[in-house]
């Protein structure tokens, strides 16, 4: 970890003062990450991992919070970078991943980074997490993921058995809100999955309708004088 992992995944980024740390589980990658920046917060899930890298830190400036990145405590826009180290196959679900970018995305500050990396399925990682939690990042997918979730700038590199990424959550104003509002970043959607998006304008007319097994789009285009128009879309299944 110390001298291949964590430097390829860091490499030519500059995480800033203030940097999350996403799922630390033992605390290889905290205690070097501490040499690195100004503060720290660690969230982590299990609860006698937290208390232990939590008894280890004591008098650094290392913050450990004892919950579920999926629905963190933290504030919006508290950090200037955050970072997952071999740790995302670990979530339960892909829904509850995608969860995890979004409040990613929602305690960063307009700017911030988020790198880390994860390993690519091969038979000795599946016999490694034979009764352990494994759902398996695909490399392929995951930009779109990510740039569901609110990411911009987005790369993700291959090496043998693993794979890095960076994204950056972008510069101007946005919501990351967890309820199920409509301005909320839905997760993907699978393609046999039943959808419906309406695109409206203001003081406008508009056209909805909704078909099983396609996705359907439903617009309206009505141009103020000047020839402006703003727009809003929502996407949600049925």
């Amino acid at each position: 970890m110390e001298t291949q992992i964590l430097p390829w995944a860091l490499e030519g980024l500059e995480l800033g003062s203030n940097v999350l740390e996403v799922g630390p589980g033992y605390g290889v990658t905290t205690a070097l990450l501490h040499d690195r920046v100004e503060h720290l917060t660690c969230v982590e899930i299990d609860r006698t991992l937290a208390q232990n890298l939590r008894r280890r830190n004591e008098g650094r400036d290392v913050t450990v919070l004892c919950e579920s990145a999926t629905a963190m405590s933290l504030p919006d826009a508290a950090f200037d970078g955050a970072v997952s180290f071999t740790m995302l196959h670990h979530v339960p679900s892909l829904a509850l991943q995608d969860q995890l970018l979004v409040e990613v995305a929602r305690v960063l500050r307009p700017g911030g980074i988020f790198a880390g990396t994860d390993s690519c399925y091969s038979r000795v990682f599946g016999l490694l997490h034979l009764f352990d939690t494994m759902i398996v990042v695909e490399p392929s997918t995951f930009p779109d993921r990510l740039r569901a979730a609110g990411f911009e700038h987005i790369r993700v590199d291959l090496q043998s058995d693993r794979f890095r990424f960076r994204a950056r959550k972008p510069s101007r104003n946005r919501s990351f809100l967890r309820d199920s509002s409509p301005t909320e970043i839905p997760p993907p959607v699978a393609a046999s999955t039943a959808v419906r998006l309406e695109l409206s304008c203001q003081n406008g007319w508009s056209k909805r309708f909704a078909k099983l097994g396609k996705l359907n789009v439903g617009f309206s285009i009505s141009p103020a004088r000047d020839f402006k128009w703003s727009a809003d879309y929502r996407l949600w299944t049925i």
